[in-house]
């Protein structure tokens, strides 16, 4: 499973720019990506990925578009901040992404995907997501200061699995754009 993050973030990449590669080894880790798209496609994980993508949604922002945190300048139905901004167009090589697609939910969820991916060893790992998402790094050492959030992504995932929540039509809409987005991924 450690391939995933990569064929996420090759998938996004495609997905985003399918001519344009950053120098240095963007072509094999784009091949990777691709590579992980196709196995969570062979392995039918798409909604169990698109599910945790709609939890830390719910967790970030209730699913609000147009959130905005002041103290933190996050903002859209990720929270995403200025840097993750900066990290993604890093990753893609070049300015493609904008403070102002914080507020676009298609945007937001290709960086999530971007940027999880360039960082996760096991994206199908629940707690490792909500950890990268919220302290922006795989670092193990600072599990601690993210774990308030990851219980609270692990509660609202739970729900999510309920049927009574299943059934939600709104929940039920964003699982399937994510899944979408992960098609063209």
């Amino acid at each position: 499973m450690r391939k995933l993050p990569v064929i996420l973030l090759i998938s996004a990449l495609n997905f985003v720019f399918p001519y344009r590669m950053n120098a240095g080894g963007g072509e094999i880790k784009i091949m990777r990506q691709k590579g992980l798209i196709n196995e969570i496609k062979r392995d039918n994980r798409l909604n169990q990925m698109a599910r945790m993508i709609a939890t830390i949604e719910w967790c970030e922002s209730r699913q609000n578009r147009l959130a905005y945190n002041i103290n933190e300048n996050a903002a859209g139905i990720l929270q995403i901040r200025p840097v993750m901004i900066a990290e993604a167009n890093r990753l893609i090589g070049w300015e493609k992404y904008t403070l102002s697609d914080r507020f676009d939910v298609r945007k937001s969820r290709e960086l999530f995907i971007l940027i999880q991916t360039s960082k996760l060893n096991d994206p199908y790992n629940l707690d490792s997501l909500a950890h990268v998402w919220n302290c922006g790094s795989n670092n193990p050492s600072k599990l601690k200061k993210t774990m308030d959030y990851r219980i609270n992504v692990r509660r609202a995932y739970e729900l999510a699995g309920e049927k009574s929540y299943q059934q939600n039509l709104s929940f039920k809409n964003n699982i399937a754009n994510i899944v979408e987005i992960l098609k063209e991924c």
